[in-house]
């Protein structure tokens, strides 16, 4: 949809834009799904035209969607941040989190309608949309307004962490403590299985849409090309956070809902209870 929108080359553009190109972007989005006429935008520093009609194919009724996963939205700040969770390090990348989250509600579809974005892992795509829609994804990172001087991290840039997705969690496989001996044994035959043969990695990437350190995805649909293609780009871990904090970041998104004028004592605000949901010092 994005090249069928802007041409040939724009998904790719879209991917790497900065902050500035991004915005740009989305507020003329907006303005051309209300009134469609001819616009150009500038994407990774290449113009690109938005045609003059909407095309038939076309059934968003805004730039995005409701997200499936707030939280996964945090995760560039605590990268930026090295994972200290103090107000002197995390303040910076949050206020780069409200500009984007407010860019977000500013143009999000009425009434859990369709967008042409959602903010979501991966994997809450695949259980919301099936494989074969998810076939024709195009990765765009959740892009903050970060600049240098926002990160204490050295493994990390701010270039990097605009242009890198996050496709999933670090996770492991658990198994329960009180499974029986018979249950053990074929739990680990089958944890065995999944990263030892052949059918098994191609169940964890193709079924389970897990993206494995060593790359084994065959690339044999889009989604799994889509996973070799960001393995060997950059893809940004995920940062776990518990339950409690995820839905008070939640909660916290939501009280900017309806927000008409984004004023300093909003992104302060905002900013504050971010931080209390992450519990910073």
């Amino acid at each position: 949809m994005l090249n069928a929108l802007l041409g040939d080359g724009a998904a790719a553009a879209l991917q790497t834009a900065n902050w500035e190109e991004w915005s740009d972007f989305v507020e003329t989005l907006s303005a051309w799904m209300a009134e469609p006429k001819a616009a150009t935008v500038t994407l990774s520093g290449a113009d690109y035209t938005l045609p003059d009609a909407r095309p038939g194919s076309l059934t968003a009724t805004g730039v995005f969607a409701a997200p499936l996963d707030r939280a996964s939205g945090y995760t560039a700040a605590l990268l930026a941040a090295d994972g200290t969770y103090t107000a002197d390090a995390l303040t910076g990348p949050l206020n780069g989190v409200y500009s984007a989250v407010t860019l977000e509600w500013d143009h999000m579809a009425a009434d859990g309608g369709e967008g042409i974005f959602r903010r979501a892992k991966l994997t809450d795509l695949l259980a919301e949309y099936g494989a074969d829609t998810c076939n024709g994804l195009v990765l765009v990172p959740f892009k903050c307004q970060l600049d240098d001087s926002d990160l204490t991290a050295e493994d990390y840039n701010a270039e990097g962490l605009l242009n890198y997705p996050v496709l999933a969690d670090v996770g492991s496989i658990a198994i329960n403590a009180g499974t029986s001996a018979d249950g053990l044994k074929a739990a680990k035959s089958a944890a065995l299985w999944l990263y030892s043969n052949g059918a098994g990695e191609d169940a964890l990437t193709e079924t389970l849409g897990v993206v494995t350190p060593w790359n084994t995805a065959a690339g044999t649909t889009a989604v799994t090309a889509m996973q070799v293609q960001q393995v060997g780009t950059g893809i940004l871990p995920g940062v776990a956070l518990d339950t409690a904090a995820a839905d008070a970041l939640t909660a916290n998104e939501l009280t900017l809902q309806d927000s008409e004028k984004h004023t300093k004592a909003e992104r302060t605000a905002f900013v504050d209870g971010a931080l209390a949901a992450l519990g910073a010092e």
